[in-house]
């Protein structure tokens, strides 16, 4: 895989390949949010900046574009084992398949807020995140 990696940096055209694959529909950081919920499960490709790299195995990373409040979260794949800390603050492109994730929550918290109809409403929005299939940088630092 990283063999592969090297031969198509080396060529140029992983991005552009990335870009124009027929098969796989592309996406904006900005308008991932309101649009997952009808791409869950299909191949996307998204650009943007690396602003995280999980510091606990590496297994999950933000990348967001123009807009700082809107990042999207991308988790690593089946061939993907983890994501260099390095990659924080290059731009990239993710080719990967869109998933809706559940929301996390501790038990404490939940029976905490029981009650307050606000706090229920927090813990049900579903959320979407891109299993990373490949990535590549293209912008570097």
């Amino acid at each position: 895989m990283a063999v592969l990696a090297l031969f198509l940096v080396g060529q140029g055209s992983f991005g552009q390949e990335m870009k124009s694959s027929k098969d796989v529909e592309k996406v904006e950081v900005n308008s991932f949010k309101e649009n997952a919920p009808d791409m869950i499960g299909h191949s996307v490709a998204i650009s943007g900046m690396v602003t995280h790299v999980c510091k606990h195995g590496g297994k999950k990373m933000f990348i967001m574009d123009n807009d700082a409040d809107i990042q999207v979260k991308i988790t690593t794949g089946e061939n993907i084992a983890s994501f260099p800390a390095e990659l924080e603050g290059e731009t990239i492109w993710v080719n990967g398949t869109v998933e809706e994730i559940m929301q996390e929550v501790v038990e404490e918290e939940h029976e905490e807020h029981e009650e307050d109809e606000a706090h229920k409403n927090i813990y049900h929005v579903p959320q979407y995140s891109i299993a990373c299939a490949e990535y590549q940088v293209v912008k570097k630092k």
